[in-house]
This record gives structure tokens, C-alpha cells and sequence, in this order.
């Protein structure tokens, strides 16, 4: 178990710098660093977690770095997006699926909804809502790249602020649903996943058996009056 703990522990600096350099350098070849980074580290953790099991320690820190990957993603992108809502907009409107009437209200609320769901998933804050509404925006990012891409169009993605013509969108489009598809499969995760290891939802909504910060629980009510009143007189009354 100790040496699986640590295999995680591992996998968690090595993704973490990835995502790192993916920030200070966003282009590499036909794709972003994400693209790559994001499906290959997921494979991994799966791989970890199918050997060590449902509460087990790597699954409790594969759930925080499944919050950290899903959560730095939206926050970066939203960051990106706030100072440039026009851009938003015409993003939007690149993909030339909604009404008119749509595409600026759309535009505009994606860059704050993002950095908001963002940050939710890092803290671990209402983890479970912000993981289905993670999952169901993935899933609509997901369909308007497919979409953009059978229709023959040629444009960015927008995800990160750029939206557009891009000559280049045929080769990027196979990358940019890969990395939206598991980073949807992670928030799916999310969803259903007990553990919540260092996830503000652990103070916030406290109950009988509590989860502390680590993400152990620990059983109270069991021992909170002492041993059964069998034990207490040798045997049965």
C-alpha cells in the first residue's frame, strides 16, 4: 500500500509540472501541451486505481488531482477569456450553432461560469454540482468541435481565448476532443467519487462519521458511548 501511495504521490509532481509547462508553453506541434498531457496522465490513474481499488489512499489523491487538472483547466481558460469578452462572442459565433440571439449571452457568461467552476472543483466546494455541470459543458464543448469539424469548418476551438479562421483546425480538432473528452471522463469521476481529500466540502458539511482534511473518515458514533453493554459486564446481561 505504501509503495502504491508513493506511485501516486509521484504521478501527482509529474502531472502537476506538465501542467505547468503546458501554462508557459501553450503550443506544441499541431496541438496544446494539454491535449496531450491530460489523456496520457488519465491513463495512468486509471491504471493506479484499478490496481489499488475504491478508498484505497491513491484513490483519494487521484480524486484531488482529478480536481486540480479539471479545475486549473477551466480557471486558465476563464482567465484567459475575461479581459476579451468580444472574442468570447465571436467564438461563439464561429461555431454557427446557435441563434443569433444566443451567441452574446452565451459569450459572455462562458469566461465567469468557467473560472467559477474552476475554482470550486480546486477548493473542493460543492465538488459534486460543480463536477455534473463541469461533465455537462464538456460534453457541449465536445459536441460543437465534432460538429465544427464534420461540418468542414476551419476555426479555433476558442477554449483558450483564441476563436477565429484557423488553416490549421483539421489537425487540432482530433486533439482538442481528446482533451475534452478526458477532462469530461475525469468530471464524470468526480461525480460519483467518495473520497475528498483536502476539499473544503469535508468542513463544510460535516456529518456523524466526518471526513477530515486528509480525506480519512473516522467513525464516531460507534465509539462515542463507550464499548456495547455486553462488553462492559464480561458478556450478555
Amino acid at each position: 500500500m505504501k509503495h502504491r501511495t508513493g506511485v501516486a504521490l509521484a504521478l501527482l509532481l509529474v502531472v502537476l509540472a506538465l501542467a505547468a509547462l503546458a501554462v508557459t508553453a501553450p503550443d506544441v506541434a499541431h496541438g496544446n501541451v494539454l491535449d496531450y498531457v491530460l489523456p496520457a496522465g488519465t491513463v495512468v490513474l486509471l491504471l493506479v486505481l484499478a490496481r489499488s481499488g475504491p478508498g484505497s489512499a491513491a484513490a483519494g489523491w487521484g480524486q484531488l488531482l482529478a480536481r486540480l487538472a479539471v479545475g486549473g483547466v477551466w480557471v486558465y481558460a476563464g482567465l484567459l477569456k475575461l479581459p476579451d469578452p468580444v472574442a468570447s462572442i465571436e467564438s461563439v459565433r464561429a461555431y454557427e450553432l446557435l441563434p443569433a440571439s444566443f451567441v452574446e449571452p452565451v459569450g459572455y457568461l462562458l469566461p465567469p461560469l468557467e473560472v467559477v467552476l474552476g475554482v470550486a472543483l480546486v477548493l473542493g466546494v460543492m465538488t459534486r454540482g460543480a463536477a455534473v455541470l463541469s461533465a455537462v459543458v464538456l460534453l457541449a464543448f465536445t459536441i460543437g468541435i465534432a460538429s465544427a469539424w464534420a461540418r468542414g469548418l476551419e476555426i479555433d476551438c476558442g477554449c483558450f481565448g483564441d476563436g477565429g479562421a484557423n488553416p490549421d483546425a483539421t489537425l487540432q480538432y482530433p486533439w482538442e476532443l481528446l482533451r475534452d473528452v478526458t477532462l469530461g471522463v475525469l468530471s464524470a469521476w468526480l461525480v460519483v467519487a467518495r473520497e475528498r481529500r483536502w476539499a473544503l466540502d469535508s468542513l463544510l458539511f460535516r456529518s456523524s462519521s466526518p471526513v477530515t482534511m486528509d480525506g480519512d473518515q473516522h467513525d464516531l458514533d460507534d465509539h462515542a458511548d463507550g464499548p456495547p453493554v455486553g462488553d462492559r459486564t464480561g458478556g450478555p446481561a
